[in-house]
């Protein structure tokens, strides 16, 4: 995070966080992934591309990443309305997955 603030490093680079981030997404870090999806919805270090950010909110969206979710659901909201109601709120699949029992599920 660092980079992506200009905390701690020489100077602030988009570029440099949008490595690091996705070097975390690639293993499966949902912060990593929702922070990766945020950057490619700004165009912040990477080049904008709305499926892209879906793409890395979507991963961390289904490992209960709340601002992912949120983030998915605001991005298709205007053209997918059905897929923007899913997500923002947490309804994956058939089974009900509201954001408190999302988190429940993995002990938070």
């Amino acid at each position: 995070m660092g980079y992506l603030l200009g905390i701690n490093v020489t100077e602030q680079s988009y570029e440099e966080a949008a490595q690091w981030y996705r070097k975390a997404a690639d293993q499966g870090l949902a912060n990593a992934q929702c922070k990766l999806g945020m950057m490619f919805s700004q165009g912040c270090g990477v080049a904008q591309s709305e499926l892209e950010a879906a793409r890395w909110f979507k991963m961390a969206a289904e490992q209960c990443d709340a601002e992912a979710q949120l983030n998915l659901g605001l991005l298709f909201e205007e053209d997918h309305a059905v897929e923007a109601a899913h997500w923002s709120t947490g309804t994956v699949g058939n089974e009900d997955r509201s954001f408190v029992g999302c988190c429940e599920d993995i002990g938070c």
